[in-house]
């Protein structure tokens, strides 16, 4: 079953937080809405079913993971609205690569 699926304000006040206006040593927030966000919504769109949930008990809370081309890892929290569409609510960016700061010893 496919879902309709909305972005919240809460998404984009996570993703307006994490990420810079103008493209860095990181991503912009313009890169992840560009090359990440139609992914996402569509493996929430389809994928809904197969989610895992976040909240023990809520079945109505779910998560996605993803690893992006821009270097980036994230979560996104969705929710199920009551009129059956899922709404993105959150969204946790880690983009320090995995090797930032080691020394090999």
């Amino acid at each position: 079953m496919r879902r309709q699926v909305r972005l919240t304000e809460s998404f984009f006040r996570d993703l307006d937080e994490q990420l810079p206006a103008e493209r860095s040593h990181l991503p912009s927030r313009r890169d992840f809405e560009v090359r990440e966000l139609i992914d996402l919504a569509e493996a929430v769109a389809v994928g809904w079913d197969d989610l895992p949930p976040f909240v023990k008990g809520r079945d109505d809370y779910r998560e996605v993971y993803g690893a992006s081309e821009l270097g980036l890892v994230f979560r996104a929290e969705c929710q199920m609205a009551p009129d059956g569409a899922v709404e993105l609510v959150g969204l946790d960016i880690d983009a320090a690569p995995p090797w930032e700061g080691e020394t090999g010893d």
